[in-house]
């Protein structure tokens, strides 16, 4: 399936199970409250209802104002509406055309009925409505009814009885809906927040990091670094076809290594014949000439000798960077494996006037190697650093065991300049030295030997403060 369409899917399905959730629930609540409020209001109602009757009686056939607002002023209510929790907040009394006469707070002797109202007690019907803007900024319940004024014969006149009642109620479950809405709003954003965004990390994000991972390593040089995605989305393409293309550059790089290595093996024998010849020639002369151990001829000669030797060591570095490996394993105390390497450089060491100091571990570590190309990868480590001290300085060799990860740490650490930044990523790159008669080849096949053993090797480096190599190593 593609990305698209399953992170869509999975979301979406996500987010209308969430929001039924919180609509069941609501829901729930909303029926329980809807019960207790029709109660309430019913009850509310009937009192409302049984007090404008008794007011009704009390001002039938009343329209004198100052009589009427001392009725509505001296009725005692009070248990009736305790016993609903209601509150009256006015009670306005009109004549015929709508004008209040008579009021309880005397807050209304201005107004007037709206034609509506005034329609409804033409027709003998009473109105109860909430005033859309409130009663002087409160909220209330509007309970207005006709009442008879004056009544002779045939002839009736009807004014007004309008009563407002106090809706705080209304006011406060209004702020509690409203406060329970935002409260599920923020829930349900909450919740698809904590959902969505691992979801995302798990199907995109965490996906592609693991993905650099893998293309990093491979920029550093390890060509057998795979992605591991198996999905068949986008990213699980795009992974495939990254291990594809690591596959062909890896077949090709084989390819290529083995024609440099048949070159190489053909390069080496032609060069290789002359150098034996060379050899043999100087060895002739110097045969010829050894009654005269003293004389400049011989001193050429030994020259050309060391001259030769060298060639034939370059030569064989080239072999050992470009024919196949072939391994003799055999397992080693890795301390006194090292010990007898660094055995071979004390004098060199004492010459140089540098100090060596071996910090290996407490613990036996027992490493499967081959000897011989560990020891020249170590040599090699050993021969750089003592070249990067001319002037003396310290080398410290420090071995560690990592049970968490199966390997065996050997860390070479010298005092000399130190490694420039710009040639930290080009150090084991073949033929790239640093020095006038270097051949870049050293690192190059150290690298190669502990490539070889499916171990690491890294540099940490400071300028004029030192360098630390790096050797892991699986222990067995």
């Amino acid at each position: 399936m593609r990305l698209q369409w399953k992170y869509t899917l999975i979301i979406n399905s996500f987010i209308l199970l969430t929001m039924t959730i919180f609509f069941l629930i609501n829901d729930r609540m909303v029926k329980q409250e809807s019960v207790l409020s029709v109660i309430r209001d019913y009850l509310k109602g009937a009192t409302m209802r049984d007090i404008a009757s008794r007011i009704q009686e009390r001002i039938s056939g009343e329209n004198d104002p100052e009589r009427l607002a001392k009725i509505i002023r001296t009725l005692d209510l009070t248990e009736k509406l305790r016993e609903a929790d209601l509150e009256i907040v006015d009670i306005n009394v009109t004549d015929s055309n709508g004008i209040v006469i008579a009021s309880l707070t005397e807050k209304n002797l201005d107004n007037k009925i709206d034609e509506e109202g005034l329609q409804r007690i033409y027709s003998k019907q009473m109105r109860l409505r909430y005033p859309p803007k409130g009663y002087y900024g409160r909220w209330v319940v509007e309970y207005t009814l006709p009442y008879i004024r004056f009544s002779q014969y045939e002839y009736e006149e009807l004014g007004a009885l309008q009563i407002m009642f106090s809706a705080r109620g209304i006011a406060s479950y209004t702020r509690q809906l409203r406060m329970r809405n935002l409260l599920s709003i923020t829930l349900i954003a909450v919740t698809l927040t904590i959902f969505i965004i691992p979801l995302t990390s798990y199907l995109i994000v965490r996906r592609l990091e693991r993905l650099m991972e893998t293309i990093s390593t491979v920029q550093s040089g390890d060509l057998g670094a795979r992605s591991e995605e198996s999905s068949n989305d986008e990213i699980g393409r795009l992974s495939k076809s990254f291990n594809r293309m690591i596959d062909q550059i890896n077949s090709e790089h084989a390819s290529r290594l083995e024609a440099l290595g048949n070159l190489a093996a053909g390069v080496a024998h032609e060069v290789r014949n002359p150098l034996n010849s060379i050899a043999m020639t100087i060895q002739y002369l110097k045969d010829t000439i050894e009654d005269q151990p003293e004389s400049e001829a011989q001193e050429c000669l030994d020259v050309i000798t060391r001259q030769v030797e060298e060639l034939d060591r370059i030569v064989e570095d080239f072999l050992q960077l470009t024919r196949p490996i072939e391994m003799n394993w055999q397992t080693v105390d890795l301390k006194g494996f090292l010990s007898d390497i660094m055995r071979n450089f004390v004098s060199s060491m004492e010459i140089a006037n540098i100090k060596l100091t071996c910090n290996y571990s407490s613990d036996i570590i027992y490493v499967r190697i081959d000897p011989d190309k560990i020891r020249q990868a170590v040599s090699n480590i050993v021969i750089n650093s003592i070249q990067a001290m001319p002037e003396g300085g310290k080398l410290t060799v420090t071995t560690e065991k990592n049970d968490v990860q199966k390997n065996a740490v050997i860390k070479i650490t010298d005092t000399g300049p130190g490694i420039p930044e710009e040639n930290k990523d080009r150090l084991f790159e073949p033929y790239f030295t640093t020095k006038p008669d270097g051949t870049g080849l050293g690192l190059a096949i150290t690298y190669r030997m502990i490539d070889a053993h499916e171990g690491e090797i890294g540099v940490e480096s400071q300028i004029n403060r030192g360098t630390t190599f790096t050797i892991i190593l699986p222990y067995s």
